[in-house]
Order: C-alpha cells, then structure tokens, then sequence
C-alpha cells in the first residue's frame, strides 16, 4: 500500500506543482479577484461586527459643518484648533487628525506643547501621469512642529470594482495614516492595550506584499461614545459622568470629516463609510489582532502541497465510490480548513479550491485509467480463457479418438446350434 501510495503521489505532484505555480502567479497578478470578491463580501456580512475597543471618534457631521463651518471648504483652521484643543482636555494617548491642514492659513496656528502626540493626515501629490509623488507637507508646509507628532498617507485603495476591502500600511515607504497612529500608539510607555497583537501581526506578516483584508466593525453611530459630533464635545466634557468615567481617557480619537460635501464617501461591503471611518477599522482591527494577513507565498505553497496529498492518500486508501464521496465532502471543507490555518480566517478558500479540485479530477482520471486498464486485462484474461477452452476441447476429442481407437475390439456372440429332431418322429 505504501509504494502504491508513492506512486500515485508521483503522479500527481506535476499536477500539484502546476496549479500551485498558476494560482500564485493569477493571484500576483489579480485574475481572480472577481472569484474571490464575492465570497469576502459575504462573509463581511454574516460575521458579527468587531467591537470599538482603542478607538473614538470626534465626527464634523453637516449640522456642525453648516453651524461651526458655515459649509466653507477647506475648513476654518481657528475651529479645527478649538477642537484638537478640546479633544486634548480628554487626555486621549494619541491624536489623528484626519484632515486637511495643508493650507496657508494652518501657517500661524500654534501647536499647544500640552498637546498629547498628534499623527496629521497628509495625502500624496500625483503627477500628469497619475502616479503618487511625495506627500503634501501639513500644517501649511511646516510639518509637524514637534518631535513626538508625525504624519500619515490618508489614502484608501478601492477594488477592481470600486470596493473597499482591503487597506495599507504604507505607500511608497511612507506608513499610511492608520498605521503611523497605531505606531505611535504602541510607542508610549507603559505600551497600551492591544499593542501586543499588533507587534505579533507585524513579527509574523512583516513581509506579506498584499494589503491586509479589512474587518467591518459596527456602525460608531450606534454604539454611543464612539463616535461624539464636534458640537457635542465641549457639552460632554461639561457632563459630571465623564469626570466619572471618561470614554476617552488613553484611547486614541480620530478627528475627521462626516458631512457630505467632504466627498470622502466610499463603498465598503456592508455599506457606504466615510474615510475617517474606514480610518478607524483599520486601527481597530490592528490593535484587536482581526488583521488579516495577506497572501504568503512559501507557506500559501506548502499547504498546497499537503492538501494535494491528502486528497491522494485518501483516493488510495479506499475504493471508488467511499473515495469520492469523501473527497466530494473534503474538497469545501480543506479549502475552509487551510485558510483558516493560513490567515485564521475562512475569507480565502477560494485561494486553495482550484489545486483541491485538480487534484480531485485527477485522482477520479486514475481511477479511470486503473478501471480501463483491469478492463483490459480481463478481456485479455476472457480471451485467453476462450483459447485455452478451445484447446481443451480439442485436446479432449483428440484423447477421446486416440482413446476409441486403442481399444478391444468386441468378439461376437457364438452362434446358438441348430436343433435335433426328436428320435421317433
């Protein structure tokens, strides 16, 4: 059974080592995010929503646009000051500031030195070909004014089909917004919660070329304290409970844009968000360890490999019918199995589906070619048994005349004697 096991997986491996080879190159290349799409949008929807742990939003919603703003883009740089000065009275860890800072007018804004650390969102030029340049300097040019602050690329990458699925670390070498908050984050000392998770994502996953898949959270519009309107800051600080319990006490608050005319809107799987939102997920997910790693290729290959195998051993182990029947059930339940072990999450069993389900057609195409070659064999043995039969019955009436002419021949009966007449007569 071991050699005929060997011999099989011999067989197999090319057929392996080709879809294995082809996968990894269609999946450097994107051919089959349009398969794969699908099956995260789903499972988007049907997981239960991560919980807002590290993270609060301060939200510049319309009414606070029309109101504070009076609906004038770029924002009026004195207001934004008043806010980041508000939200400082919190004592929030870290400060994101999710908007643009770029103009003249943030030239003479003073950064209080009380300030927690501040991560400014800047975004990248792009040139007449439209590919990204260097970044917009904040705060009207000058940068951050202080050593602790630092800056991030606000930039979300959509789909093929214009979704939000995924987000990056960095652009270009330079960390993206989300991440140079976490960073930031996880640099304070004592190191603060959840930043454990994140080291062990970044130990493990450092080298992963693809952007981690994005966990939806629930809408911070329902969960209370996370997400405050500007307008309601100062009347929350005023509040004797937050004196008591103050949701943003050595949390991180993102400060950004929820009013319309930011056309900042984009399209995730379960339902339109704005980028400070998207923002937010991100932080969360890598400080709650709901990071998803990306494609891995020498592992991604290994368990390729595995998979093909088991599938071969299990073809070799039982007949026809028991092994198909198990493989038809193992095939969905492997692909589920490995991405769970891969990613720890069950969103790419697209990605080891096609290797399962060759290496399946080509177990089911040996036992065809065993099948025919059996077949042929006992027609061979069937006509073999015609000729030897033939033989014997020609052999036997040959015995059977050899027999009949060797034998004694049959000596007649003597003749019965005439009859005497009777004296006297």
């Amino acid at each position: 059974m071991i050699k005929k096991i060997a011999r099989r997986v011999c067989r197999a491996l090319p057929i392996i080592v080709a879809i294995t080879v082809l996968m990894f190159v269609g999946e450097s290349h994107h051919w089959f995010d349009r398969f794969e799409a699908p099956g995260l949008d789903v499972f988007a929807r049907i997981d239960p929503p991560l919980r807002w742990q590290n993270v609060r939003i301060v939200g510049i919603d319309d009414s606070d646009y029309a109101s504070r703003f009076h609906s004038t883009s770029p924002l009026n740089a004195r207001e934004v000051q008043k806010l980041i000065d508000a939200i400082a009275k919190t004592h929030p860890s870290v400060i994101g500031v999710d908007l643009d800072t770029s103009g003249e007018a943030w030239k003479t804004i003073a950064i209080d030195p009380k300030w927690p650390p501040i991560v400014w969102a800047t975004v990248e030029r792009v040139d007449q070909q439209g590919e990204l340049g260097t970044p917009v300097p904040v705060l009207g040019g000058r940068g951050p004014t202080r050593s602790q602050d630092r800056t991030g690329i606000a930039l979300v990458q959509p789909d093929f089909d214009g979704v939000i699925r995924r987000y990056r670390r960095s652009y270009y070498d330079e960390p993206a917004f989300a991440y140079a908050v976490v960073q930031k984050y996880c640099a304070l000392q004592p190191p603060s919660e959840g930043c454990a998770a994140f080291r062990t994502a970044l130990r493990l996953h450092s080298a992963d070329p693809e952007p981690p898949v994005l966990h939806v959270l629930g809408n911070p519009s329902d969960a209370g304290t996370d997400y405050l309107p500007a307008r309601l800051l100062q009347e929350a600080e005023a509040d004797p409970k937050w004196r008591i319990h103050n949701p943003y006490d050595g949390k991180i608050v993102v400060l950004g844009a929820l009013f319309a005319d930011s056309r900042d809107v984009h399209i995730t799987p379960v339902r339109p968000m704005y980028g400070v939102e998207i923002v937010t997920q991100a932080i969360e997910n890598e400080l709650g360890g709901a990071s998803t790693p990306a494609f891995n290729m020498y592992f991604a290959i290994l368990l390729d490999v595995l998979a093909g195998i088991v599938l071969v051993v299990i073809s070799c182990l039982f007949d026809f019918f028991p092994a198909l029947l198990i493989s038809l059930v193992g095939v969905p339940l492997l692909a589920v199995a490995i991405s769970f072990t891969a990613f720890s999450s069950s969103l790419f069993w697209f990605d080891y589906t096609p290797l399962l389900v060759g290496v399946f057609l080509h177990e089911l195409w040996e036992h065809a070619r065993e099948y025919t070659t059996l077949r042929g064999d006992h027609e061979k043995l069937r006509i073999d048994h015609e000729r030897l039969k033939a033989q014997h019955d020609v052999l036997h009436a040959q015995l059977a005349k050899i027999h009949g002419s060797t034998s004694e021949p049959t000596v007649p009966d003597a003749p019965k004697p005439a009859e005497q007449p009777a004296h006297g007569a």
